[in-house]
């Protein structure tokens, strides 16, 4: 009884029981003063943490929009592959087939009248919005003119005239040559596509386009190397001019060339994006 009394005198005061039966008190409140952060502590603390934030977020974000523009490149450049592949197994045609320029009516060609790469697309993506259209009929979000940064296959006076294009569902813009059907994309290599006609092709003539996996959106840059020489067209079955192409750098606009059934990078920057960016 005078063990239970003595206990219960002390209760609320932090007193513990010990196993033979001895009263211990604890002292619970100067050990919560010890385990508590000061004011300066937590500051100090909470400046460290923004410190390192700022320094990694960046970097973080410019490598998620890196993965993200390259996983979306890779996924058209596809899809323009399997297009032909399509086309030919369907239709009887594929790019090395063409013979039928896009022109104002693109939007409404099939492979049963016509034999262009409208009509391929027409009936293999899933498209959203066909133009044909020059430079001033696209805007930005916010209003300005759509101007290709970085131009390395465009051409200066590119997309002055009218030229043809696609919008997919998804948001991506891709841009062709305004002569694709004026004479077959097909030959042993890219460079023997690319300048079939003897001299150096654009969007104005030749078998090629560019892919804009951003839209009209900014930064609206053609992608280029960081280190290295970035060669158009890239030669085939050889090795980029060590060309490297840093996550900062990678951008929303990749140029590429269609021939027989298949779509491919068009310049070293953007085989090394396609091969290199995950």
């Amino acid at each position: 009884m005078l063990k239970s009394s003595n206990t219960s005198a002390f209760q609320g005061a932090g007193v513990a029981e010990s196993p033979l039966g001895a009263t211990i008190l604890t002292p619970i409140k100067r050990l919560r003063k010890n385990f508590a952060f000061t004011l300066a502590e937590v500051l100090i603390t909470l400046g460290v943490v923004g410190i390192v934030a700022a320094m990694v977020i960046p970097s973080l974000i410019t490598s998620i929009r890196a993965t993200q523009y390259a996983t979306k490149y890779k996924k058209v450049l596809a899809s323009l592959s399997n297009a032909g592949r399509i086309s030919l197994a369907q239709y009887g045609f594929d790019y090395s087939g063409l013979n039928s320029s896009c022109g104002s009516t693109g939007g409404s060609h099939t492979p049963d009248s016509k034999q262009s790469i409208c009509a391929i697309f027409n009936a293999t993506l899933n498209t959203l919005d066909y133009k044909y259209a020059n430079r001033n009929d696209l805007t930005t979000p916010s209003g300005q003119h759509y101007t290709p940064r970085n131009d390395g296959i465009l051409g200066a006076d590119s997309m002055t005239g009218n030229t043809p294009m696609y919008t997919l569902a998804d948001g991506t813009l891709i841009i062709l040559s305004r002569s694709l059907g004026n004479y077959i994309c097909t030959g042993s290599s890219i460079e023997e596509v690319y300048f079939q006609r003897g001299s150096r092709s654009n969007l104005g003539s030749g078998c090629v386009g560019v892919i804009d996996v951003n839209g009209t959106a900014p930064p609206n840059k053609v992608v280029k190397c960081t280190k290295g020489r970035n060669v158009l067209p890239r030669k085939s079955n050889s090795p980029a001019f060590n060309c490297v192409v840093d996550r900062k750098d990678v951008t929303d606009i990749y140029p590429f060339i269609i021939h027989d059934g298949i779509a491919e990078p068009l310049s070293d920057a953007a085989v090394y994006v396609f091969n290199n960016i995950k």
